[in-house]
């Protein structure tokens, strides 16, 4: 079999390069993870990748440990890839393929296309675990994201494949954010390798 080999890897060993905007969005350098918190509206972090991910196939991997899920109302931790740097909101206009973790709770696939994000329902209701995420473009209109327990991206425990318009194009930043909607419950997640 041949392993296709990642023509990029995000070292979290460092801040540099990385915009945050308030204080729940942070790199953990010791422990090299990026984390996320929806506990409060519009707190954010992002990073240009040093290249633009192809507008018509592409696969990013992450390991995303969900460290605190406790629910209640409608708070939202995004993560994702998108053409906007940290000046654009959480919620603003972007093109952007994702995934989004509710206080609801639940996950829901996500894409924007010119737009705030679009949601799509996944069947996995998240826990404080750790997941293995595979978010790939299967063509310009396509898109599937992988849930997977194990980190040899083996043990698949959902996908989700969604059309998508061709316009979403110039993915080359990296970004979290959160938004709080006051609710009662909170997110808080930490990606890595």
């Amino acid at each position: 079999s041949w392993n296709m080999q990642p023509t990029l890897n995000y070292y979290l060993s460092t801040s540099s390069g990385w915009t945050f905007t308030g204080t729940n969005c942070l790199i953990n350098t010791s422990d090299k993870y990026l984390e996320g918190s929806s506990s409060t509206n519009d707190d954010r972090g992002t990073k240009a990748l040093g290249l633009t991910l192809s507008d018509t196939k592409f696969v990013v991997r992450q390991k995303m440990e969900l460290t605190t899920v406790t629910s209640g109302g409608n708070g939202q931790l995004y993560f994702g890839y998108t053409d906007k740097d940290n000046s654009t909101t959480v919620l603003g206009n972007r093109d952007g393929i994702g995934i989004t973790i509710r206080t609801t709770p639940d996950m829901k696939q996500n894409y924007a296309n010119g737009s705030a994000w679009t949601d799509v329902s996944l069947t996995t209701t998240p826990t404080a675990t750790t997941y293995y995420l595979e978010l790939i473009r299967d063509s310009a209109t396509s898109i599937t994201l992988n849930l997977y327990s194990d980190s040899s991206y083996s043990s698949l425990l959902e996908t989700k494949t969604s059309a998508i318009s061709s316009g979403i194009v110039g993915l080359n930043h990296i970004t979290v954010g959160g938004w709080d909607n006051s609710a009662s419950g909170v997110i808080t997640a930490r990606f890595s390798d």
